[in-house]
């Protein structure tokens, strides 16, 4: 029972949240959530809460709003991504600094000062439905290669830009933590250059700097650690690490010209000269259903055998203490009537979404790809290989899948009825958002939420002293 007097049922109910949150993997644990890049106008909270996910990451291209200062309050990317945190996300932004082709302004010239002007007006849209700040998305890809040299005019740029946000930060009621990346594919002795290093010792060097960003797409999970073992050591010791990309795109790119398997050209008459990419620009331009996708990844071994990444990849980062959260992607973006050739990067097998490849299942919904999003829910729930994570997740599985005499809740996600077996006598359970406000109280077993927006809420049971998250889809 909960200490609080019956009269103080509120505040217990929110105490009840707040211990859950801060013990859970929301509050600074290891943790995946999903990855939109500049995308936010795609979206969707019932396919975002089907994922189960906690966080949302993207970026915003700074120069396209500096160009252009009036879209900042009239861009549906922007809007859509203030709208996460009312839904009950937690979200990681990349601010996008894209110097390809052009100069980086000199250290206090004019045209530096009016960039970091502009950086405040677009923090004062974004901040506050902010939680992590990220300076830069990929300042070594997207800037030329004469501009990183050591402190060269890219480690300038990124510095003064890092010491603006903090200047920021300091005038903010909220204090989200200011990270500087990302850092692409340091497995590469090539891209372990000495501008890599000094922002890295700039990140350590200041204790503002919460921590870095990475980026790997590799072909070989080994490469995870090579990129964790060269650059932990870089950064200090209560500094995290984020992973806002991952992928295996380097090793799906290397299969892109093998021929498809001839079973499977045969079961779906599909020709069995095709190469791996003439299948998938087939399918880009006309959609196929589930379950022939399905068998194409299951009937291919350099894919089905990796069918487990999502776990993999997480059992590999969390073995760091310095790990926080990786972001994997979500849906599939190619252009409509673009050939897909031997030479496109495969960015599309990654997603957990296949919304290009495969049509809509029957109710309308993009569909899920192949095996990966099995274990990204097992990791948002606790699941997977994690004693610790399983003990502070609160129950949440169908009523068949616990013992005699528990608590149930199901189904999750729901959409409309989530049904309640096995509360102590007479419990009453109360319905709360993710900052713990009281939505309703019922004595009921059956509990219309069909009126919810879509995203995660808390089941409180101060009599059992339980809370349980469900998603609302």
């Amino acid at each position: 029972m909960c200490p609080l007097q019956q009269s103080h049922t509120g505040r217990c109910l929110l105490l009840m949240v707040l211990v859950w949150f801060s013990a859970s993997p929301w509050a600074g644990a290891q943790q995946v959530g999903v990855n939109f890049n500049g995308q936010f106008d795609q979206v969707n909270f019932t396919d975002l809460a089907r994922t189960h996910t906690t966080w949302v990451r993207g970026f915003i291209d700074f120069f396209e709003f500096y160009n252009n200062p009036s879209k900042l309050d009239n861009d549906n990317r922007i809007n859509s991504y203030l709208q996460l945190k009312d839904n009950g996300y937690k979200t990681i932004l990349n601010i996008k600094f894209d110097f390809k082709g052009k100069d980086f302004p000199a250290v206090n010239s004019t045209e530096m000062n009016n960039q970091k002007d502009f950086l405040a007006q677009l923090y004062d849209k974004v901040w506050d439905k902010t939680d992590i700040m990220v300076v830069g998305n990929e300042p070594f890809i997207e800037s030329d290669g004469n501009e990183q040299g050591a402190n060269g005019p890219l480690v300038k740029y990124y510095r003064q830009m890092c010491i603006k946000t903090n200047n920021y930060r300091e005038n903010r009621s909220k204090k989200n933590p200011i990270y500087v990346g990302s850092f692409d594919n340091l497995y590469l002795n090539s891209k372990r250059k000495q501008s890599v290093l000094d922002l890295l010792a700039f990140a350590k060097n200041h204790d503002y700097m919460a921590g870095i960003d990475l980026h790997i797409h590799h072909s070989d999970i080994n490469q995870v650690n090579s990129v964790f073992d060269w650059v932990s050591p870089k950064i200090r010791s209560d500094q995290k690490i984020l992973v806002t990309e991952y992928s295996l795109m380097k090793h799906w790119r290397n299969q892109m010209s093998k021929t498809i398997n001839a079973a499977f050209a045969s079961k779906y008459n599909r020709s069995s000269a095709w190469k791996n990419y003439q299948y998938i620009d087939y399918a880009l331009k006309n959609p196929v259903q589930r379950a022939e996708w399905v068998d194409y990844f299951k009937m291919h071994a350099w894919y089905n055998n990796r069918a487990g990444y999502i776990k993999n990849s997480y059992d590999r980062f969390k073995s760091y203490r310095k790990f926080h959260i990786a972001t994997y992607a979500t849906r599939q973006s190619y252009p409509f009537n673009r050939d897909f050739t031997a030479n496109t990067d495969p960015w599309v097998l990654n997603p957990l979404y296949v919304n290009r490849t495969v049509v809509k299942n029957a109710s309308g919904q993009f569909q899920f790809n192949y095996a990966f999003i099995d274990d990204f829910r097992a990791i948002q729930n606790g699941t997977i290989n994690s004693a610790r994570a399983q003990a502070l997740q609160p129950s949440v599985a169908p009523v068949q899948a616990n013992g005699p005499g528990e608590i149930h809740i199901f189904p999750n996600p729901a959409a409309d009825i989530i049904t309640i077996l096995n509360r102590p006598s007479g419990a009453q359970v109360y319905l709360t958002d993710v900052t713990g406000s009281e939505i309703g109280i019922y004595s009921a077993e059956r509990i219309n939420i069909s009126h919810l927006k879509p995203g995660l809420y808390f089941l409180a049971i101060p009599e059992a002293d339980q809370v349980y998250k469900f998603v609302r889809e």
